[in-house]
């Protein structure tokens, strides 16, 4: 199994809510078993002087189990409940792609799997408890476990109302996002600080290349790049992507361009074997996917239905954070070399330019007539001013502010739009081209180093 396909299976697997209550259920399993065989081993000398070891009879052992059993599953199928309740709130409120952070929450598969496997231990511990009188047979240590267990799950009990009732909080949920585009960047490794030009034609051979077609339509989620690069080197040929990690694909849709156009023949069904087309998109190789989910809160928090602007502020703070973020860790330039040094993969990649608009472009719009949300705008795009150097992504920051400025003129009041507009004039002289001293290389205007949309596409495609 290639190491893209392991790399997505155990995404699947820690979003699931039934794998980590499976594996602590057949560790119940085990230790019923285990414990068991040594109960049969344990002499009754030392079971008479262990004062910890339970001590009853038969029928107390099966009474004790029993209710143990039973409320295990009884607080079980609440604690279910509980979760269905709070996933459709999540849902109602933070949108439905929300609900992945809230299945593979640990706490919530650790509450579960703890609940069950206790019920799965006492009714295993309670199969062996024999009370004839030919042979009668108490397993002491065992049921002595299962009263501590039953006592975990009663704490287990009380952290978990603690744990939904914050869970389901604003605050946690985008809290909870940024984590997963913090787990993004670490798998990227370190990169360069500066944000790459697009990918130009000297990066690719001359000609039109051969297009590698997707054989099914979805989401493209990751690409291994050390498969591809194996088979381009095998038949010395070179790859550009059409599409980036996030992207939706129609079956039949151009993947990439290889060339040169005779290797595809060849190397077809290698190089889509390295390419994962799946139903949903994830963050694994999509550094925009966290970014989505944080204007996706923002952007439900300002509908009229639930009209709460507050959330939608919080997000524009965590998403100059996301923002930050990026741009200290740098993004990836889109390229990969083999062992000579040629270049054999040129992606897509998300540039900070490109996180600036996706960052700002939907939420900027659904809070034009909102003084809250668009003063906090403002406020976040002067505040990455002062860290963000990339000219094109400074620029990218000017051109929201005059866009989130604009909108503003239609404002009824003069006292908030006064208020936008100092900040913004700030925002300018803090976004103006810096000036250029003896020691330091010369800096082009950020307005004039903005690329023109569709000569990029044109280029990239």
């Amino acid at each position: 199994m290639k190491r893209i396909e392991l790399a997505w299976y155990w995404d699947r697997l820690s979003a699931s809510y039934w794998f980590v209550p499976a594996m602590m259920t057949i560790g119940a399993l085990v230790l019923a078993l285990a414990l068991g065989a040594l109960d049969e081993a344990m002499s009754s000398e030392f079971v008479a002087e262990a004062a910890w070891l339970w001590k009853g009879g038969p029928e107390g052992a099966r009474t004790l189990l029993g209710a143990v059993a039973t409320t295990m599953i009884t607080v079980a199928s609440t604690a279910f409940s509980i979760t269905i309740v709070a996933l459709t709130l999540a849902s109602n409120q933070f949108g439905p792609r929300l609900l992945r952070g809230f299945m593979r929450d640990r706490g919530n598969q650790l509450v579960l799997g703890t609940l069950l496997s206790t019920f799965v231990y006492s009714l295993l511990v309670l199969r062996s408890v024999r009370g004839d009188a030919a042979s009668p047979f108490v397993p002491h240590l065992s049921i002595s476990v299962a009263v501590g267990l039953a006592l975990v799950s009663v704490g287990v009990l009380i952290y978990f109302i603690h744990h939904v009732s914050v869970s389901i909080h604003a605050d946690a949920v985008i809290v909870a996002v940024l984590r997963d585009l913090d787990r993004a960047l670490a798998s990227l490794g370190p990169q360069r600080g500066d944000d790459p030009e697009p990918p130009g034609p000297d990066a690719r051979p001359a000609g039109p290349g051969a297009a590698l077609c997707a054989v099914r339509s979805g989401y493209l989620q990751m690409l291994d790049e050390d498969v591809a690069l194996a088979a381009l080197v095998a038949h010395d040929a070179a790859l550009e992507l059409a599409v980036a990690p996030g992207q939706f694909v129609l079956c039949g849709a151009e993947l990439a361009r290889v060339w040169p156009p005779e290797a595809l023949g060849a190397a077809a069904d290698e190089l889509r074997a390295a390419f994962l087309i799946s139903e949903q998109r994830t963050p694994i190789q999509d550094l925009g996917f966290a970014l989505d989910e944080l204007v996706e809160i923002a952007v439900r928090a300002l509908s009229p239905g639930i009209n709460d602007p507050f959330t939608a502020a919080t997000c524009v703070d965590w998403l100059c954070e996301a923002l930050r973020r990026l741009a200290r860790h740098g993004l990836p330039d889109g390229r990969r070399r083999d062992a000579r040094g040629r270049v054999r993969i040129v992606r897509r990649p998300l540039t900070l330019a490109g996180a600036v608009d996706l960052a700002f472009d939907a939420i900027r719009r659904n809070a034009a007539d909102d003084a809250l949300v668009s003063l906090r705008l403002i406020e976040g795009v002067g505040s990455l001013a002062g860290q963000i150097d990339e000219p094109r992504a400074r620029g990218a920051l000017l051109r929201q502010a005059e866009m989130i400025e604009r909108a503003s003129r239609t404002w009824p009041e003069d006292h908030d739009r006064s208020r936008l507009v100092a900040r913004f004039h700030a925002l300018v002289v803090a976004l103006s081209p810096r000036p250029v001293g003896p020691a330091d290389p010369p800096r082009a205007c950020a307005i004039e180093r903005w690329p023109d949309r569709a000569a990029t596409a044109k280029v990239s495609s």
